[in-house]
């Protein structure tokens, strides 16, 4: 499976240019989305992760990544048959 971005190294500047937008982009994903590619979210989400991480400022992450999880749960129950 290909990553959603790639795997190399951002710098910080690139890293902060990324957030906003990334963030944007995890909130305004719906169920059906989420449930037609589940893996590739979780990728969007990590790099998010890692991004935030870099710029020292783990809490511009909280809010996008909570918007997410219940989603991403329903879709995995989804995906093995669980309700």
């Amino acid at each position: 499976m290909r990553e959603a971005c790639t795997s190399a190294a951002f710098s910080k500047e690139q890293a902060s240019a990324l957030v906003l937008p990334t963030a944007r982009f995890i909130n305004s994903c719906d169920k059906v989305q989420i449930q037609l590619a589940p893996e590739k979210l979780v990728s969007v989400c990590r790099r998010f992760k890692d991004h935030v991480m870099q710029l020292e400022a783990p809490l511009r992450g909280v809010a996008p990544m909570l918007t997410c999880r219940m989603p991403i749960n329903d879709s995995f129950s989804f995906c093995v048959g669980k309700t």
